[in-house]
């Protein structure tokens, strides 16, 4: 963990080490403590860090000197779904978000790993 560009990043945008340590769900010295250690936080840390301060992990880490954020890359599922909804109007937004967080909610239809691999591709991308 690059602590400097992690520190400098929050400062730029205003965000204090208290509420770093908020996002990461721990106490109030967490980043000061992994400093002072000389430990790594987890990825999933890292992530969240690098969410909050619109830059890429790899830049929090020092594997990258480019701060921007990775393109997402969404599969086709992903994709058909963005395109579907961009295609309705807002009360049609409205109905597909509630009913996502529905399913999301019943652990039945929450999954873990890549849905793609376990079902076929919509009739769109299988062109």
């Amino acid at each position: 963990m690059n602590f400097d560009r992690l520190f400098q990043k929050a400062k730029d945008q205003g965000v204090t080490k208290a509420h770093l340590c908020r996002i990461a769900g721990k106490s109030a010295a967490y980043v000061h403590d992994l400093k002072n250690k000389g430990q790594e936080p987890p990825e999933d840390v890292v992530r969240l860090w690098a969410d909050a301060l619109h830059v890429s992990p790899s830049y929090l880490t020092g594997e990258s000197d480019d701060p921007a954020p990775a393109e997402i890359q969404l599969t086709p599922w992903e994709q058909e779904l963005l395109e579907l909804c961009r295609s309705m109007n807002y009360q049609g937004r409205e109905a597909v978000l509630a009913t996502a967080r529905t399913f999301s909610g019943m652990p039945q239809y929450r999954g873990e790993g890549d849905l793609d691999s376990k079902i076929k591709a919509p009739a769109k991308a299988r062109a």
